[in-house]
């Protein structure tokens, strides 16, 4: 192949761009990609076609205004035109931003195609013959992308048949952004931290922003929060070495979507299996100990205090939560099951219990606080005596505890109070009998602490 000048003339005009070039890829239908010359490609057309001359002059040209670049979300009408004594003409091209990534889209024309490999985009004749002029379009990518590369790689053909004939030439077109003001924001919600990023091109020293509510800031990326739902009109005005520009853009500020969760009741007893969470609007979240879908259980969630929360996001990305406290209690259960034969109260360190009737037999006792902590438990405790005493360990804090016993036929829980007793005047004293630890499982009759008679009463404050 003989050596030639490669030379292009590329018109731009206003939102038009013409590109006339002396080189055809000659494969008589679409020919493959990846043969422009580009970083990456496979190569040229040289690999085949070779040995042959083409005359021509080509020149080239650029922009008037601005010089050598281009707009962001244009349509450029584009024109391949090839001046030779040929018999056959083809062309391929791809256009590049830095990352090596197609930049904008071509949209093809009359007996032009497109192909996409890899992470790139290429145009090329359909069908080569002799025709050598092609138009078709490219769109402009929305915003900068930083310098754009057009790779170009033809071959102009003779009428041998064979690619030993043809001539291959190759060249490229370096376009730069435009200067220009520019911005974008994240989410725009009442409340949110709405923050203002500044992707103005071009070289800039100053920014004044409006955020049309009446404030205003010189920071380059500031952010800002409204307090109402409305649509503000944001303006950024960039001034520096490229000169001035501005932009202003209508930033609608939605509302949150008022997430509301409830409940059937506040507080719950720990035998509770399950109840059912209502959340609006639908298709938020319920998170917590113990939740589990739009479920609470109360029974997974132990004693105590419990915080549900219920979060919901709306399509414009505007998100709210609420949330409630729950009480989860050891139940008494008096409601249910309340056997009268039976009184139950604490003095001091002593748990006293009385029957009304004689020798009955409590199969199981066991003793909690609030926290579901077991203080003791015993089984087969005989009431064969008016009054029980069972002392409990030493230095029992005042508060409820909940006393739960079974006789073999029925099963009931009581709540016991502990209060501080400044004296007491209740009933004749009597020597403990043999002392109980409260490290014991189970206590017979006999173990019992102490005894009283018929007419023993219970006790009152002085």
């Amino acid at each position: 192949m003989s050596t030639m000048t490669r030379l292009f003339t590329i018109f731009f005009v206003t939102g038009s761009l013409l590109i006339i070039s002396h080189y055809a890829l000659t494969t008589s239908f679409q020919p493959p990609a990846t043969y422009t010359g580009a970083p990456g490609d496979s190569g040229i057309c040289s690999q085949c076609h070779t040995g042959g001359s083409s005359l021509g002059t080509i020149s080239v040209a650029t922009l008037p205004t601005p010089v050598d670049s281009y707009d962001f979300g244009k349509t450029y009408d584009l024109q391949v035109a090839i001046d030779a004594k040929a018999q056959r003409f083809g062309f391929e091209m791809t256009v590049i931003n830095q990352d090596g990534n197609t930049a904008g889209l071509f949209i093809s024309g009359s007996n032009s195609a497109t192909q996409t490999f890899g992470n790139r985009q290429y145009i090329n004749h359909f069908y080569a013959d002799s025709v050598k002029t092609w138009a078709f379009n490219w769109e402009s990518p929305s915003w900068s992308e930083g310098p754009l590369t057009f790779y170009l790689a033809g071959v102009v053909a003779d009428s041998s048949g064979s690619p030993m004939g043809d001539t291959v030439y190759t060249n490229t077109l370096v376009l730069m952004p435009v200067s220009k003001a520019g911005f974008i924001f994240g989410s725009a919600c009442i409340g949110d931290t709405i923050f203002f990023t500044d992707i103005s091109t071009g070289s800039w020293q100053s920014w004044t922003w409006d955020f049309g509510d009446g404030d205003t800031s010189t920071q380059q990326h500031p952010w800002h929060i409204y307090q109402s739902k409305d649509t503000f009109n944001v303006s950024l005005a960039v001034s520096g070495t490229s000169g001035s520009d501005d932009t202003t853009v209508s930033v609608i500020i939605n509302p949150l979507p008022a997430a509301t969760i409830s409940l059937s009741d506040s507080v719950f007893c720990s035998e509770t299996q399950s109840v059912s969470l209502t959340g609006s609007p639908a298709n938020g979240t319920f998170s917590g100990l113990g939740v589990t879908g739009t479920t609470f259980s109360p029974s997974a969630a132990g004693i105590g205090q419990h915080f549900i929360t219920y979060s919901v996001s709306d399509s414009m990305g505007c998100s709210d939560i609420d949330s409630l406290n729950v009480l989860v209690e050891f139940c008494s259960g008096i409601e249910e099951n309340n056997q009268t034969d039976i009184t139950v109260w604490l003095v001091g360190n002593n748990l006293s219990i009385r029957s009304a009737t004689h020798g009955k037999t409590i199969t199981s006792l066991a003793m909690y606080d609030l926290n579901g902590r077991q203080l003791f438990s015993l089984q087969n405790l005989v009431l064969d005596q008016s009054i029980v005493i069972l002392p409990l360990e030493p230095n029992l804090n005042t508060g409820v505890y909940f006393l739960e016993w079974e006789n073999g036929q029925s099963w009931e829980m009581r709540k016991v109070i502990k209060a501080e007793w400044p004296g007491l005047r209740c009933f004749r004293r009597r020597r403990l009998k043999p002392m109980l630890s409260p490290r014991r499982s189970s206590y017979s009759a006999s173990m019992v602490a102490s005894i009283f008679s018929e007419d023993s009463r219970t006790p009152t404050s002085s």
